[in-house]
């Protein structure tokens, strides 16, 4: 009899043990046929959620299996070892808020790249463009600071000095040729009175004059040939006295009057 209680005691803290240890579930990593499964301490399985494992984060979907080398539902990177990947946008989230910029500044360019038409087919094959042609980042910011460099050395005065000199050596040119400025307003005013007399000429046009003179001189023009043109240019010179040779000296003369002028006589005069 004091054996079968003993025994009963036996069985009754076996059983108590059994029940107290039943509960403790070995959590960690299970490789299951469909992928990686991670069990919690209490004996579920992690699905439709992030888990935090050992300092990474890491996303399982509805039938509790780890997701690997893709974009999570809520729009992060995980990868080939199903980790959180830091990546651009979050990178970018980062620099942004470091630098001061707000959701309303980013949403004020969004809406004037927009309204400039610039689409993300645009942006990718601006970079891969840039990709192409070796373009770094350092690159660039390496030609912004060259660029604010040279340009912080000029100053408005520099500007200024420079359209000056320009202008002197012009008048400089002018003076050397012999023009005076009562020469270059005697020529604007005889343009300007040529003008005047053409547009008074156009005035008093007709619509049915102007188309006649335009039929008139499709006319003529229809009948000159180049062979018309050299031998009426040859007969004018040659009534001048003027040969071959005298053309190609005067062309030569006036070549070396304009290269000793310089750059500034023939760019404001239109030589």
């Amino acid at each position: 009899m004091r054996f079968m209680k003993r025994l009963a005691a036996a069985g009754i803290t076996a059983a108590m043990v059994f029940s107290m240890t039943a509960n403790v579930y070995a959590s960690g990593w299970e490789n299951g046929p469909l992928g990686w499964l991670y069990q919690n301490p209490d004996g579920s399985y992690a699905s439709n959620a992030w888990e935090l494992i050992n300092g990474a984060w890491y996303y399982f979907n509805a039938n509790g299996t780890m997701l690997e080398n893709g974009i999570t539902p809520d729009g992060f990177t995980v990868g080939a070892d199903g980790a959180w990947v830091e990546g651009i946008a979050q990178q970018a989230q980062q620099a942004a808020a470091a630098a001061g910029i707000t959701e309303d500044d980013v949403n004020a360019a969004i809406k004037a790249a927009q309204e400039a038409g610039l689409t993300e087919e645009n942006l990718n094959a601006a970079i891969q463009a840039a990709q192409e042609a070796g373009l770094t980042e350092e690159n660039i910011n390496a030609a912004i600071a060259a660029a604010q460099e040279a340009a912080a050395g000029i100053t408005e005065e520099d500007v200024n000095a420079a359209l000056d000199a320009a202008a002197a050596e012009a008048q400089n040119a002018a003076a050397a040729a012999g023009i005076t400025e009562e020469d270059i307003a005697a020529a604007a005013a005889q343009g300007q009175e040529a003008l005047e007399q053409a547009a008074a000429a156009a005035q008093n046009m007709t619509e049915e004059d102007a188309q006649a003179a335009i039929a008139a001189a499709q006319e003529a023009a229809s009948n000159i040939t180049g062979e018309d043109v050299n031998a009426a240019l040859d007969q004018a010179a040659a009534a001048a006295g003027i040969t071959g040779d005298d053309l190609m000296q005067a062309a030569g003369a006036l070549q070396g009057l304009l290269e000793q002028l310089g750059p500034g006589f023939t760019s404001a005069f239109g030589f």
